[in-house]
C-alpha cells in the first residue's frame, strides 16, 4: 500500500518539535526584555528609550531565529519528502510487478526521475508556505511585544500599578497567550508548531498523491484503494478502505474524485489528512484496508480528540512554566497544572487502553541547555568591536532631571560613543537612595559606567566601584585616564584581578584624555 496513516500522523514530528522550541525561544527572550524594562516605566524619557532599544533588539533577535530555524527546516523538508515518496512507491513495486507478469498492465515499472519535478515543486511549495508564515509570525511577535510595553507604561503612568506589578502582569499575559498567527482564510489564530506541522503533513501527502497519480497514469491503472485508520474524521470515514475508479467510468466502483474529494483541501490528501491511495487490480488485489463501523469510528474519533485536547493543555502549561521562569516569576501554579493535566490524560488512556496510548512528543516542551565556563584571560577586542559598530547611527537620550552642569564629561563621552560605535544611549542621573548604585549609561539596554582616573592611588577603588554600579545588567566599563603615570597595563592588571568569573562578559573601553586606547574583555 501507499503511505501508512501512522507514518503520516508522525511525519512532521521533528519539525513540530523544532518550531515549538522556536516559539518558546522567542517568548523567553521577550519575557526577559519586559523584565529589564522594570524601573523605566515611571519616566517618559526612560520608557521611550527602553521601547526604542528593546523593540529594535527583539526584532533583530526574532529575525535571526527565523533565519536559523528556516535553514534547519529546509534541510529537514527535503529529507522528509524524499524518504516519504520513495517508501510510498516502494510499497507498491511488488503489486506492479505481479500485474505486469499477469498481463494486466503493459509496463513493469516506472522511472522515479520522471517525477523529480513534482517532488521538487512539493518541497518548494511547502518550504515557501512556512517561509511566508514566518513573515506573519514576525509581525505578530513584534506587535505582541510592543503592545505589552505600551500597556505596562499606561498602567504605571495612570497609577493603576507600579513598575514591578506592570511588568509581572505583562509577562504573565505573554506566558498565557504565547504568540499566535492567522494563516488561513478563516482567520483562526494558531501557534507556530501547529502551522508548520500541518504544512508539512499536507505537503507530503499532496505530493505523494500527485506522484502516485502520475505513476498510475503511466501504467494505465484506473482502480485505486483508499487507506483507513481508526478515529478518522467523520467525513473521511465514509470513503476510507474502499475501491474507486479514477476515471469514473467503472460501473462497479464509484468515482474517485467525487467520492473522496481528492484535489480539494477538505478531501483525500488535503489539509492534515492521513489517508492515501494505492493501485488495485481486480483478480490480483484484495481489499487490504480494514473497514470500521461508523459507531466504532465515532467513539475512537471522540477519544482521540479528548487526548489531543489534554496534550494541548499540558503543552500550554509547560510553556507558561518556562516563560514565567525566564521572566523570574513564580511558576509553581503552572507546574501544578502540568501535573494535573498529565494525571487527567493518564486516566483517559488507562480507561481506553484498547485505543489510546501516550504521545510523549505532543506533551514535550523545550529543555534548557547548560554551558560550561572556559578559563578566563584578558584579550583585546578593539578591531572586532569597532567592526561590529554602527558609527553615528542611534540616539542620545538624557534622563529626566539630569544636571547638565555636573555631567558634562558623561555627555561628552556619550557623544564619542555614538560617533565611534553607534547605538541608543540613555545618560542616567544618580540615584539618591542610600546603598543603591546607578551606572552612567544604559547603552543598547546594558549598563555602562564611566570613571575618570586621575589619582594613581584611587585606580583600584574606582574599578571596584564601577563593577558594582553595572552589576544588575552588566554591559561594560569605560575608563578615561588623565594621569600619565597610570598606564594601560596597570589598569588591565587591576581589572583582571578584580573581575570574578561571573563578570567575564564585561567589556572594557580604555581612553586617555577621551581618546580610545584599547577595548578588551576578560574571557
Amino acid at each position: 500500500m501507499s503511505l501508512d496513516p501512522f507514518y503520516l500522523a508522525h511525519v512532521a514530528d521533528s519539525l513540530e518539535d523544532l518550531w515549538s522550541d522556536f516559539e518558546d525561544d522567542i517568548l523567553k527572550d521577550l519575557a526577559k526584555r519586559i523584565k529589564h524594562s522594570d524601573g523605566s516605566l515611571s519616566s517618559t524619557a526612560r520608557f521611550k528609550y527602553t521601547k526604542l532599544q528593546e523593540l529594535g533588539a527583539s526584532e533583530k533577535y526574532i529575525q535571526s531565529q527565523i533565519a536559523k530555524y528556516l535553514k534547519r527546516t529546509d534541510k529537514e523538508i527535503n529529507q522528509i519528502f524524499n524518504d516519504a515518496i520513495t517508501s510510498s512507491l516502494a510499497n507498491d513495486d511488488e503489486i506492479f510487478r505481479e500485474a505486469y507478469e499477469k498481463g494486466i498492465i503493459a509496463k513493469s515499472g516506472y522511472d522515479i526521475h520522471d517525477y523529480s519535478n513534482l517532488i521538487s515543486k512539493g518541497v518548494f511549495d511547502t518550504y515557501h508556505e512556512i517561509k511566508n508564515f514566518t513573515k506573519s509570525f514576525y509581525a505578530s511577535a513584534s506587535n505582541t511585544f510592543s503592545n505589552a510595553l505600551d500597556m505596562a507604561y499606561l498602567q504605571v503612568s495612570s497609577g493603576v500599578m507600579n513598575d514591578a506589578e506592570a511588568c509581572k502582569y505583562a509577562i504573565e499575559n505573554l506566558a498565557k497567550n504565547g504568540i499566535t498567527t492567522a494563516t488561513s482564510k478563516t482567520g483562526r489564530l494558531e501557534h507556530a508548531d501547529v502551522i508548520v506541522a500541518r504544512a508539512v503533513r499536507t505537503g507530503v501527502n499532496i505530493t505523494s498523491g500527485k506522484v502516485m497519480w502520475g505513476v498510475l497514469d503511466d501504467l494505465e491503472c484506473d482502480l485505486v484503494e483508499t487507506s483507513s485508520h481508526m478515529g478518522a474524521r467523520p467525513s473521511h470515514a465514509l470513503w476510507q478502505g474502499q475501491v474507486f475508479s479514477r476515471s469514473g467510468k467503472s460501473k462497479k466502483y464509484p468515482d474517485f474524485r467525487k467520492s473522496t474529494g481528492y484535489g480539494t483541501g477538505e478531501g483525500l490528501c488535503g489539509w492534515n489528512c492521513r489517508h492515501s491511495f494505492y493501485p488495485y487490480f481486480e483478480g490480483l488485489s484484495s481489499v487490504s484496508a480494514r473497514r470500521y463501523s461508523m459507531q466504532e469510528n465515532e467513539r475512537i474519533y471522540n477519544l482521540t480528540q479528548k487526548q489531543r485536547y489534554n496534550e494541548r493543555m499540558i503543552r500550554k502549561w509547560k510553556r507558561e512554566e518556562v516563560v514565567l521562569d525566564a521572566g523570574v516569576l513564580d511558576n509553581s501554579l503552572a507546574s501544578r497544572k502540568v501535573k494535573g493535566w498529565k494525571r487527567i490524560n493518564e486516566d483517559l488512556i488507562k480507561s481506553n487502553s484498547d485505543v489510546l496510548k501516550h504521545d510523549y512528543f505532543r506533551e514535550s516542551i523545550l529543555k534548557a541547555t547548560v554551558f560550561k565556563n572556559k578559563k578566563s584571560v584578558i584579550q583585546s577586542i578593539k578591531d572586532e568591536f569597532i567592526k561590529n559598530g554602527t558609527p553615528g547611527i542611534g540616539k542620545i537620550i538624557l534622563d529626566d532631571g539630569l544636571n547638565l552642569k555636573t555631567h558634562k564629561h558623561e555627555v561628552s563621552i556619550a557623544n564619542l560613543i555614538l560617533e565611534k560605535f553607534g547605538g541608543n544611549i540613555l545618560v542616567q542621573k544618580e540615584k539618591n537612595k542610600p546603598g543603591e548604585y546607578s551606572a552612567d549609561y544604559l547603552w543598547n539596554m546594558k549598563l555602562w559606567e564611566l570613571k575618570g582616573l586621575s589619582g594613581k592611588n584611587n585606580v583600584e577603588k574606582n574599578i571596584q566601584k564601577a563593577i558594582k554600579q553595572v552589576s544588575l545588567n552588566p554591559g561594560g566599563l569605560i575608563f578615561d585616564i588623565f594621569n600619565d603615570e597610570i598606564t594601560g597595563d596597570i589598569v588591565k592588571n587591576l581589572i583582571k584581578k578584580r573581575l570574578s568569573k561571573k563578570e567575564t562578559n564585561l567589556i572594557i573601553i580604555l581612553l586617555r584624555n577621551s581618546e580610545i586606547i584599547d577595548i578588551f574583555k576578560k574571557i
